[in-house]
C-alpha cells in the first residue's frame, strides 16, 4: 500500500466497502450515524450507505479547501444535513481494492476505516 497525495485523491480511491477499524468520539454526538456505522460503502455516482443496526443512505463528493494547501474533504449529505470530513490519511493498493483512511468530521468524530 502507498500513501496517496492529498492533491491526487480521486473517487476511485474511495469506491467500495470500508470497515470501521476504530473511532474517537471526542465532542461528537454518539447518536450521529457516522459514530455508530460499522461499514461505509461509497458507490459510483456519489451515493453512500452507512451500515449499523440501521442503514442510512446519502450523497458524497470530494471537495478541496480554498487555501494554499488544498486539503481534501468528503462532503456528505444525509437526512437533509451536510457533514464535512477532512481526509487526514489515505493509503491504497495500486488497484484501489485495499486501503486505509482516516477521516476527521467537523463534529469532532475521528474515523479509522479499512478496505480489504
Amino acid at each position: 500500500m502507498q500513501y496517496i497525495s492529498f492533491q491526487d485523491i480521486k473517487n476511485d480511491h474511495l469506491l467500495g466497502q470500508w470497515r470501521l477499524k476504530d473511532n474517537s468520539i471526542g465532542s461528537s454526538d454518539p447518536a450521529n450515524p457516522f459514530a455508530t456505522a460499522e461499514r461505509h460503502i461509497y458507490n459510483a455516482g456519489g451515493v453512500f450507505i452507512l451500515k449499523s443496526a440501521m442503514e442510512k443512505r446519502g450523497r458524497w463528493e470530494i471537495i478541496y479547501s480554498d487555501d494554499l494547501v488544498k486539503r481534501p474533504y468528503l462532503q456528505f449529505e444525509v437526512d437533509s444535513a451536510k457533514v464535512l470530513a477532512l481526509i487526514t490519511r489515505l493509503k491504497c493498493t495500486e488497484d484501489c481494492k485495499k486501503g486505509q483512511m482516516t477521516l476527521y468530521l467537523t463534529t469532532g468524530l475521528e474515523l479509522n476505516l479499512e478496505k480489504d
